[in-house]
């Protein structure tokens, strides 16, 4: 099930899919161009992206990542805002 994939594991196969690229350890560090990749291909990506998690990048966001490894720290860390059980009191608050 894909709940079983990691984040990087799940960054790397829309990369496969989207990028046409099969990413080693070693080339998560490598800019979008150094890995052959241009810039719609890079949007084809984010939006894979955006669809395997559920999330929106914002454009700003977007234009600031220039590896594979910044996508895995951005994806991480938004997925662990969201997961974060703050927010759930809150919303319970906000019903009653």
């Amino acid at each position: 099930p894909m709940g079983t994939l990691s984040i990087e594991e799940r960054v790397l196969k829309v990369v496969a899919q989207e990028g046409h690229r099969q990413l080693s350890e070693e080339q998560l560090d490598k800019s979008f161009e150094e890995l052959g990749l241009d810039s719609l291909d890079k949007v084809c990506i984010l939006f894979g992206l955006e669809q395997e998690f559920d999330v929106t990048i914002p454009e700003e966001e977007a234009r600031q990542i220039a590896t594979v490894r910044q996508i895995i720290e951005r994806l991480s860390q938004w997925t662990a805002s969201r997961e974060a059980p703050a927010g759930i009191p809150q919303a319970r608050a906000a019903n009653e």
